[in-house]
């Protein structure tokens, strides 16, 4: 007599929030249309509905944000990242057309827009005028279009002391602080972060960047799926 199989036990089902992070990474998206959810997300027939099912899911990487005319869901990041991003995926494109379809209310737009500029993250590629109305194109800086400032080095020991001078029994380190105790350049600060991460050494975390000054979220650090992170923590090796 044949032994009936055990039963297997149903893998533990993910979580709204897991899911919606999954959906963005899977799809390298910063922010999308509330309205262009999948059904899986979305609950009634109108925004307002959807919000409220999603809000209690949002996790600390997510939120809500309000457009001209349309409500999107997006990755939790300074107004001038998110807003950088579109300008690269639209590069060559005038300011009317990276405008539009974006998750910004006109104020926010230009507001961040004006702090890439003073920031030095982007430039005036030219300005079209036509039939007396001027229309401004922008792009990503490219990287003759910052002054070079000297670099002060970086080494895994000093990374580590200075960790260690920033911990003090603290369960993490802000990676901002531990940017600006270093004095490396963005670059050499960020390859190090990022050579410790992949060793296993440290584990970055998102934090809360609403407790930040903008200077401070600004000193973080953006990984290569375009979350920022703001905290640090060692591992045991």
């Amino acid at each position: 007599m044949n032994k009936r199989a055990p039963l297997r036990k149903n893998a533990k089902e993910p979580s709204i929030t897991e899911r919606l992070m999954k959906y963005f990474r899977d799809r390298k998206l910063k922010f999308v249309l509330l309205s262009a959810l999948p059904a899986s997300f979305r609950k009634g027939k109108n925004n307002a509905t959807t919000k409220k099912f999603l809000s209690p899911h949002l996790g600390d990487m997510l939120t809500f944000r309000q457009g001209k005319r349309s409500l999107y869901l997006a990755l939790k990041q300074p107004d001038e990242d998110l807003l950088l991003h579109i300008i690269c995926s639209r590069a060559g494109k005038s300011l009317g057309v990276i405008s539009q379809g974006v998750p910004f209310k006109r104020d926010e737009f230009f507001v961040a827009l004006n702090k890439l500029l003073e920031q030095g993250r982007i430039v005036v590629t030219k300005i079209s005028v036509t039939g007396g109305k001027t229309t401004p194109f922008v792009a990503p800086a490219t990287k003759s279009d910052f002054v070079s400032v000297p670099s002060k080095s970086i080494s895994e020991d000093s990374f580590f002391s200075a960790f260690a001078d920033l911990e003090s029994k603290r369960i993490f380190v802000r990676i901002c602080d531990l940017r600006r105790r270093i004095g490396a350049s963005r670059e050499d600060f960020d390859a190090m972060l990022r050579k410790l991460r992949d060793a296993g050494r440290i584990q970055l975390h998102a934090g809360d960047v609403t407790t930040q000054t903008p200077d401070e979220v600004e000193d973080g650090f953006v990984d290569e799926s375009g979350y920022r992170m703001g905290n640090v923590t060692r591992l045991s090796v």
